[in-house]
């Protein structure tokens, strides 16, 4: 399962948390769209994955996967679906391989 963290730091490459308003509320949606952008982008990166690489594994476009990672874009259940399955089986082989060394 993706973890959704509401981590305020971001690497260059991650979409930024949006700001606050003059109460201190940050828009929740947006958040959650950066949250779950930066857990897919670390996890991608962690495993050596491009974006085309995910994608195609999610059966999704690429386009698709791009938007999802820039936190411009919401995406449906079924979408966040197959990218996690794509990237427990990544994540799995990834394992694997590591433990026959």
């Amino acid at each position: 399962m993706i973890r959704i963290l509401m981590t305020p730091e971001a690497d260059v490459w991650e979409p930024p948390m949006p700001d606050a308003d003059e109460s201190g509320n940050i828009p929740a949606q947006q958040a959650m769209a950066v949250s779950l952008a930066r857990d897919i982008l670390r996890e991608r990166r962690r495993l050596g994955l491009s974006q085309a690489d995910l994608a195609r594994r999610a059966g999704i476009r690429t386009v698709t996967l791009n938007r999802i990672e820039r936190a411009v874009s919401r995406p449906n259940t079924a979408a966040v679906d197959k990218i996690e399955a794509a990237l427990k089986t990544a994540r799995d082989k990834h394992r694997r391989l590591r433990s026959t060394r």
